[in-house]
């Protein structure tokens, strides 16, 4: 039962990376067909290619070309991201800690070391989060 820890962690871990890199991927997709439908929609709208070649000359008509990517402020998404990646390799060092009760000290290294970088991605995900919302309290009030 013992040499069978290593191996179901392993299998784990890249199990995990596996469904966040799929999840990810589906995500953005999902993003990319939802934004070709509106722009199909809005060229159904206009009556002549003139008015359409107006309308591209504009600010809106140039974000209308933009991808969904760029359109949208992407730090809250990054700083999301962040915080999961602290939760998942906090827990993920947790469970580390679980075979020690059972078998030997072995996990204690690379255990410690996991919920470590997992404490720090979770401090710089809430640090990044606080900083996001005064720089945008700041933009806020420079524009005002």
């Amino acid at each position: 039962m013992i040499e069978w820890v290593p191996i179901i962690g392993i299998v784990g871990l890249f199990a995990t990376i596996s469904l966040f890199i799929y999840a990810s991927n589906q995500s953005r997709q999902a993003r990319t067909a939802a934004h070709a439908a509106l722009q199909t929609r809005m060229l159904d709208k206009f009556g002549s290619s003139e008015d359409f070649v107006a309308f591209l000359r504009t600010a809106e008509g140039q974000r209308f070309l933009e991808s969904p990517e760029r359109q949208t402020d992407r730090s809250t998404e990054r700083i999301l991201s962040t915080i999961r990646w602290g939760v998942t390799m906090t827990i993920f060092g947790a469970g580390l800690f679980i075979p020690m009760l059972f078998v030997d000290r072995g996990f204690l290294v690379p255990a410690t070391m996991i919920v470590s970088l997992g404490i720090g991605l979770l401090l710089s995900g809430l640090v990044s989060r606080k900083l996001s919302k005064t720089w945008q309290a700041e933009r806020a009030i420079a524009t005002t």
